[in-house]
């Protein structure tokens, strides 16, 4: 397929798309110059040279000023709004004589600040996975996740949601500890954002090791998601419906480490029944251990 045609000066640039055998991509372009008049030459010459790596560079390059300029503009449009609800409600509270209206007021400034601070989080997630380098250690899923729930544990309705640990490791898992913990972190805490009370809420981890790394599995019963969600579900900014709060970063910066630690992460979900996040991680361990 021809990507680019350009004209000047008796030349024409061609970039065209091949796939090869393999089901690579590859760029070719060639410049056709007119030397019909030349009477040394007196036809069309052309020369090829393959520029992949370069038109690949190019359009990443590209996907991460789109990314950078709609994520600025949410961002500024995400920090700004609790804050201006916070000084508006504080407001109220001072002019607002009722201790109970004064109590109700201070409440909803809490959950704004909650949700600034929850944004802030995400943003320094994303920030740190994109710049940091991978810092490879043995990992302790039982560490992590303490930590991860007694980061939680102030979250509303954190204490409903019961959680159950099945830890299969038969031998050391070597990865990245804080980029793991940046998971844990985001999973659970939607478990606790969106666990349905109809039933007695519940989460479910289990991690499974073969030869080639291991399996993390985390299966609420909470509210779930719609299937006509679930194909954006791992967006930068998406939500789902008008009630999800939140930054709309976490799932998107969930896949974005993942991906960095060279692994990959599925989800199933049913609306009303609940919802499975099914990670696979390669052990990162140096090959020359």
């Amino acid at each position: 397929a021809i990507e680019t045609v350009k004209n000047a000066n008796q030349q024409m640039t061609l970039v065209c798309r091949f796939t090869s055998g393999k089901g690579d991509i590859l760029y070719l372009e060639s410049i056709l110059s007119n030397l019909i008049n030349n009477p040394y030459v007196n036809g069309i010459v052309v020369n090829a040279r393959d520029v992949t790596e370069r038109t690949l560079a190019e359009e990443e390059l590209k996907r991460t000023n789109f990314e950078l300029d709609s994520f600025v503009y949410r961002a500024s449009h995400d920090l700004r709004a609790p804050l201006r609800s916070v000084l508006g409600l504080l407001n109220l509270i001072g002019a607002e004589g009722e201790d109970q209206e004064r109590k109700r007021f201070i409440g909803l400034a809490e959950k704004s600040i909650k949700k600034l601070d929850s944004f802030i989080l995400d943003l320094t997630n994303f920030s740190r996975n994109s710049r940091l380098e991978i810092i490879v250690d043995p990992i302790n899923f039982q560490t992590i996740l303490d930590e991860c729930v007694d980061n939680l544990k102030f979250m509303e309705n954190a204490s409903k949601l019961s959680l159950s640990f099945n830890n299969k490791l038969t031998q050391p898992f070597n990865s990245d500890a804080g980029r793991i913990s940046i998971v844990f972190q985001n999973l659970v805490s939607n478990s606790i954002k969106y666990q349905s009370l109809v039933n007695k809420p519940h989460l479910d981890l289990s991690i499974f090791q073969d030869r080639t790394g291991i399996q993390i599995v985390f299966s609420d019963n909470g509210k779930g998601i719609g299937a006509e969600h679930l194909p954006k579900l791992f967006q930068m900014f998406f939500r789902a419906s008008e009630d999800s709060y939140g930054s709309g970063l976490g799932l998107y910066i969930t896949k974005q480490v993942i991906e960095k630690l060279g692994g990959k992460i599925k989800v199933q979900s049913t609306l009303g029944q609940g919802t499975i996040f099914s990670i696979w991680l390669p052990d990162l361990t140096p090959a020359d251990e």
